[in-house]
């Protein structure tokens, strides 16, 4: 009796006190206290302790269930009644509960006709209409059920009266949004490109929208003539279109257009730029908007003439190796000495008109810091050379350069081939030492691309084990124990079959070794095992004005306690540098490295590099065509300084004789570094074209790049930057300013 009292004299109280809560409010504070106007009207829970209410929330919203539990503990804990749950799904031939509290978006007509009111994303509403109580929210259930809990449950009871209705509206940035003059909740995103990253892109600008406006758009797979109001993402396959993206207005609908380069991240992005700088007084108006324009000043499609440009300025580039003048001093006190295929080793090589004629007869010269050494255009000198210090070796005369052929003799004959026991397997009757490169018919044509080589088998790589495992046509094997040579021709005996058999065996063609200031001038330098021109530590070595072509394939031996690995650089020095320069020569087919510093070795205290510069050198067709590394190990001194590598161009990676079977690991340009000082190292103004392997192969050591261009197969390899691999998308842009470089160009090629 005294709790009836007690209920009586504090319902009366609020009557006196309190507004009627009865009519229809709408609220925009977050918390209200509410308080019911009667026991008989409010309370949900009856004075015998019975409540019939029962919570209903849709089975196919995760959050308004959860939502539901948190209700429903929260009614039992107040109340010490445990209400319980049920989803809107009515079974055939039932009816719904007649008392039922909706928590969240279903199917009953209560929250239908609440949807109506509350479209934005953070608007809630709370009402009662006799023996249904609604909570309604299109996502922000959780907060419309803590709403509830905080100003409904109270005192034992759960009270809300009956035409009780409280909405909560949120303040958002954006009062009105429009496109073509429609309300965007009447719109929803498209994308006609089925995959992840476009539904995740539509995803995230419906989240803007939502955030910015409390509207959250549907996302979904659709037509461009759906027959619905769509803000659509399309996406284009014209070369025209390609690298370049456009939004414009269609009737009602608002188009996104973007070329296969560009990511639909990156047409989202330029999307909200736009929207962005069209927000005035916190409204947003889409009436008029047509543009198309680059994705990135930087990005560019390699159209048919842009590649026939390439080519051009390739051509232009050899045409001034070719035609390149020679280049060494003149002045009184000099010594020259002539060489040409006609001369006699008897002559005293001091002039044009007595010329010595052999490679043997110039290591017999007593040569001094200074001398120059002159072959004659238009000549061939077969064998190698030992060069030194301050001597310049460069051409004299009209004509085609002259040729350094580290091939002795042409093996194109009968009588120094010995058929063995295995089928088409024919043995050279003399010995050689670690073969590299066997060129066969050579044309001796500059700038043939496909001369006819042979494909070395090396012993421990790829199953092959011995010489009756040969079975192709100028296969062949070097065998480093007993100086024998190898080479299958099912044709008979190869003296025969073919008109000339180079060989290329190890030993550099020109040997620099630790001689200094060297300079090689204007040679054609070819068919070695191993280097074109390969220096040790020295300082001032300068090649410049020559041609290298077909050479190194020989075994380095013990290279990692083995024998298998293979090597051959057009120009290098391994060891410590010094003003060392490379400058317009044309390089192509080398097995490994066009032009290289490196050294990797940990057994000296000091090894650096200081005031090295390559540069105008056109690199074709090679492993690597610019390679670096100073590699060491604790304690050792490593220093690489005064760098310049610039206005090379490069091109056709991993496409050389020597890339076979190796093709998709070829590096065009290596930068390899580990723990040592590193500064003023530049690489600016080189050309990239093309590579089957990496583009670019670098650890992140302090080197600066600017205002290269590369240019690659769209989605091919473009590198391995800092630890990671990247394809060649509009992406390297961004992955390029990770390690600096904001200014090279990237132009992609389209199959």
């Amino acid at each position: 009796m005294k709790a009836k009292l007690f209920m009586l004299f504090f319902t009366l109280i609020c009557v006196v006190l309190i507004p009627s809560c009865t009519q229809n409010n709408e609220n925009t504070e977050k918390k209200e206290t509410v308080t019911p106007t009667s026991v008989h009207t409010a309370a949900l829970v009856a004075e015998d302790g019975t409540c019939p209410w029962r919570i209903i929330r849709s089975g196919k919203n995760e959050e308004a269930n959860g939502a539901m539990m948190d209700l429903g503990a929260a009614i039992e804990q107040e109340t010490g009644i445990k209400l319980k749950y049920g989803g809107d799904k009515v079974k055939e031939g039932e009816s719904e509960y007649k008392y039922e509290i909706i928590v969240g978006p279903t199917n009953r007509k209560e929250s239908v006709e609440a949807a109506m009111e509350i479209t934005k994303s953070r608007d809630f509403l709370i009402a009662r209409k006799g023996t249904k109580v609604v909570i309604h929210a299109t996502q922000a259930i959780n907060e419309a059920v803590a709403y509830f809990i905080e100003n409904y449950i109270y005192d034992g009871n759960i009270f809300i009266a009956d035409g009780e209705k409280y909405i909560f509206r949120d303040e958002y940035e954006l009062s009105e949004m429009t496109v073509a003059g429609n309300s965007i909740s009447e719109y929803s995103i498209g994308y006609t490109d089925s995959n992840a990253a476009n539904k995740e892109a539509c995803e995230g600008l419906s989240q803007w929208i939502n955030e910015k406006t409390g509207y959250k758009l549907p996302v979904k797979e659709t037509e461009l003539d759906g027959g619905e109001k769509t803000i659509i993402f399309l996406k284009k396959d014209e070369i025209d279109f390609a690298a370049s993206f456009g939004i414009r207005l269609s009737g009602d609908d608002l188009l996104v257009e973007f070329g296969k380069m560009i990511s639909v991240n990156r047409a989202c992005e330029a999307l909200l730029e736009e929207l962005n700088m069209k927000i005035k007084d916190g409204k947003l108006s889409v009436d008029t908007i047509d543009m198309v324009k680059e994705a990135e000043e930087r990005i560019k499609i390699a159209t048919d003439e842009y590649l026939a440009q390439l080519d051009k300025k390739a051509e232009e580039m050899k045409q001034k190796v070719l035609n390149s003048p020679s280049e060494y001093e003149t002045d009184a006190g000099r010594r020259f000495f002539y060489f040409s295929a006609d001369g006699d080793d008897n002559n005293s090589g001091t002039s044009e008109e007595k010329p010595k004629k052999s490679l043997e007869a110039l290591a017999e010269l007593e040569l001094e810091a200074g001398d120059i050494v002159l072959f004659r255009r238009g000549d061939m000198f077969r064998g190698k050379i030992t060069a030194v210090s301050g001597v310049t070796y460069t051409a004299y005369g009209e004509g085609a350069k002259p040729i350094i052929n580290a091939s002795v003799k042409n093996y194109a004959n009968t009588s120094i081939w010995e058929k063995t026991e295995y089928e088409n397997i024919w043995k050279l009757s003399e010995p050689i030492v670690n073969v590299g490169i066997m060129v066969f018919d050579r044309t001796w044509q500059i700038g043939n691309y496909k001369e006819l080589t042979g494909q070395k088998q090396v012993k421990g790589l790829y199953g092959f084990d011995h010489i009756s495992m040969m079975d192709e046509d100028l296969d062949f094997y070097s065998d480093l124990d007993t100086n024998e040579l190898f080479l299958y021709c099912s044709r008979g005996n190869p003296g025969q079959v073919y008109s000339s058999i180079e060989i290329g065996t190890i030993g550099g063609v020109i040997g620099i070794g630790n001689s200094n200031f060297v300079t090689i001038d204007n040679l054609h330098i070819t068919l070695t095992g191993s280097h074109g021109v390969g220096a040790s530590s020295c300082a001032g070595l300068t090649v410049r004005n020559c041609v290298f072509d077909w050479l190194g394939g020989s075994i380095l031996k013990g290279h990692n306690g083995k024998d298998l690995t293979r090597f051959g650089n057009a120009v290098e020095i391994y060891g410590a540098a010094k003003e060392y320069t490379v400058y317009n020569n044309w390089i192509y087919q080398i097995y490994d490295t066009g032009i290289t510093n490196q050294y990797g070795k940990s057994n000296i205290k000091s090894n650096i590099h200081d005031q090295i510069e390559y540069y105008d050198n056109l690199i074709e067709y090679c492993f690597w065509s610019i390679e670096y590394y100073n590699m060491g190990s604790e304690g050792k001194e490593r220093k690489t300084m005064n760098v310049s590598v610039h206005d090379n161009f490069c091109r056709f990676g991993g496409e050389g004789w020597g890339c076979v079977g190796r093709e998709t690991r070829a590096p065009m340009h290596t930068l390899h570094f580990t723990g040592e000082e590193c500064e003023n190292y530049v690489v600016k103004d080189n050309i990239f074209d093309r590579c089957k392997g990496l583009m670019l192969l670098y650890t992140g050591e302090k080197v600066e790049f600017y205002e290269n261009t590369y240019i690659q197969n769209y989605l091919g390899n473009f590198g391995h930057l800092c630890g990671k691999d990247h394809k060649f998308d509009e992406n390297i842009i961004e992955e390029l300013a990770k390690i600096g470089d904001t200014s090279s160009r990237l132009v992609f090629v389209v199959e």
